[in-house]
């Protein structure tokens, strides 16, 4: 099924590039979010289910619901998967030479080179802001809750210093 496909299309070249734990790590680090709340959203709400497996309330928990959201899961894990991939096996000076001896304009070559650079420079923002809040004192370690709660310091200056560089490379 679905599941083969993944292991098949991502798994196997990551094995033969050598990065499948990065993979591995990464991927369930981009897609546990998503594939949580479309787990709950799924399993839940599904309209037209009609075997209960759960009911809390007036929630209830459907076979089909839960069947959905694992062919949705399997979707995530696939597409962020290939994503991974992508990032850990190619390096963007060699896409954009790539794309411009191909034919591509230099400006898309650019725009290309520019988008694949982001998640690598969000990465290392997100280390930076991590390591700067800690030394002020955030706890980022130890429990769950400890650790979520010590992700909205950190995201609200990740994603205002990524728009601050995207202006700076617009410009």
């Amino acid at each position: 099924g679905p599941a083969l496909l993944v292991a098949v299309a991502v798994i196997v070249p990551a094995l033969a590039a050598g990065v499948l734990r990065d993979l591995a790590r990464l991927t369930l680090l981009l897609s546990v979010p998503i594939a949580v709340s479309a787990l709950l959203v799924n399993v839940f709400f599904f309209p037209g289910g009609t075997t209960v497996l759960l009911r809390i309330g007036p929630i209830t928990a459907t076979a089909e619901g839960l069947a959905f959201a694992f062919e949705i899961l399997v979707r995530i894990v696939a597409i962020s998967g290939a994503i991974t991939l992508f990032y850990l096996t190619t390096r963007p000076s060699a896409l954009v030479i790539d794309l411009e001896r191909r034919g591509i304009s230099p400006r898309a070559a650019f725009v290309a080179n520019a988008s694949v650079q982001t998640v690598p420079a969000l990465v290392e923002r997100a280390a930076q802001i991590t390591a700067a809040q800690r030394a002020r004192g955030l706890d980022t370690e130890g429990s769950a809750w400890r650790r979520i709660r010590g992700i909205v310091p950190i995201v609200g200056p990740v994603i205002l210093g990524s728009i601050a560089e995207v202006e700076e490379r617009t410009m």
